[in-house]
């Protein structure tokens, strides 16, 4: 029973990682800290990982008003916690 009960939560994380409204949301709420339109694209491809690395990454860039490039910054933060397994 455990075992269903957690393919389900699985199953429900890929669709909604497929859900084209929630990768618009998640596009969106980019864009909102990073402001760079040009990278929707890219943004959109990230969209599709895991909400706690985008919106983990999100906060810290929000909380640190000396960082210039925040689209730099956060793509590196994605793309460094994915690599690392999702561990941090």
């Amino acid at each position: 029973m455990g075992n269903h009960q957690n393919t389900e939560g699985v199953n429900a994380f890929e669709r909604q990682r497929k859900d084209p409204e929630h990768v618009r949301y998640v596009v969106d709420e980019i864009l909102k800290v990073c402001g760079d339109e040009k990278s929707r694209a890219y943004y959109t491809r990230l969209a599709r990982l895991p909400d706690h690395l985008i919106f983990r990454a999100l906060s810290e860039i929000r909380q640190d008003p000396a960082i210039r490039n925040r689209g730099a910054v956060f793509t590196t933060k994605v793309k460094s916690r994915q690599w690392l397994g999702n561990r941090l």
